[in-house]
């Protein structure tokens, strides 16, 4: 079978269940990855495709597949399992974390709400661009416009942290979607991986250390522990000394990839 009549079908690169139902409205904004990648996960293999999920509008929805039209305007169709649907009418304070996308790039974001916007439109910090990047991109605020975020409240949201235990390590991953218990986490290098719930444990989206606290935080692919050496809580960054090969270093990570223990 091709990977159009199995993308019709709900089916994705991964051993994942077909999801029938898309809670949704057809105007709605959501986030899912190119169908060129999707087609390309089927004749490379899944595991061999990166995936970033970029923002777009629900044309129709259907039951295992629905069409969204990319902010280009061109129409595709998506299976269900990989459209993230945004709630239309959230309204988000100063603090809050939020799912939405990059309006001055491009690609999914967690962000924290900072002062300057409205709750409609509210001004924010991304948390998933790196916030030492040379171009600025982490140290900038922008702009969401009106229903293109909604309010991450709760464990194993989509769009939350988890971590996966790996031998001795544990990985990073940020949810997708979640049916049956299976998590469908995108990873490192935006690579997707289908995992076992009961394997995991929840990342907290806002967890606020103190200064000399030793907690757990994302470097590259997996959790290391570290000691804080200062916080800015009003753009949710931590920041953090940890051992980085043979030396000492401090980076800020962001709220919703910091963890005070690991078992």
């Amino acid at each position: 079978m091709d990977s159009n009549s199995l993308i019709l079908e709900g089916k994705i690169p991964f051993d994942y269940p077909v999801s029938d139902y898309l809670d949704a409205d057809i105007g709605d904004f959501v986030l899912s990855p190119p169908l060129l990648w999707i087609e390309e996960g089927f004749s490379k293999g899944g595991d061999k495709q990166s995936f970033i999920y970029y923002g777009g509008y629900l044309k129709e929805i259907s039951t295992y597949s629905s069409i969204v039209e990319n902010l280009t305007k061109k129409e595709s169709i998506i299976p269900n399992s990989m459209i993230i649907p945004i709630k239309k009418g959230v309204k988000a304070e100063v603090g809050s974390i939020i799912l939405t996308h990059w309006e001055s790039g491009s690609g999914m974001q967690r962000a924290i709400v900072i002062e300057g916007g409205t709750e409609e439109e509210p001004m924010v910090r991304y948390l998933d661009l790196d916030y030492e990047n040379p171009a600025g991109v982490g140290k900038k605020s922008d702009r969401c416009k009106k229903n293109r975020f909604h309010l991450l409240e709760k464990e194993y949201q989509i769009g939350t942290s988890i971590a996966e235990k790996d031998g001795v390590i544990y990985k990073h991953w940020q949810i997708l979607n979640i049916i049956d218990d299976k998590i469908l986490a995108l990873g490192f290098a935006n690579k997707i991986k289908v995992i076992d719930k009961t394997q995991t444990i929840p990342i907290p989206i806002k967890y606020i250390p103190t200064i000399g606290e030793t907690v757990f935080v994302v470097v590259m692919t997996s959790f290391k522990k570290g000691v804080v050496v200062d916080i800015d809580e009003k753009i949710g960054r931590v920041f953090v000394e940890y051992d980085f090969g043979n030396k000492k270093e401090i980076k800020a990570f962001p709220f919703g990839k910091i963890i005070k223990e690991l078992p």
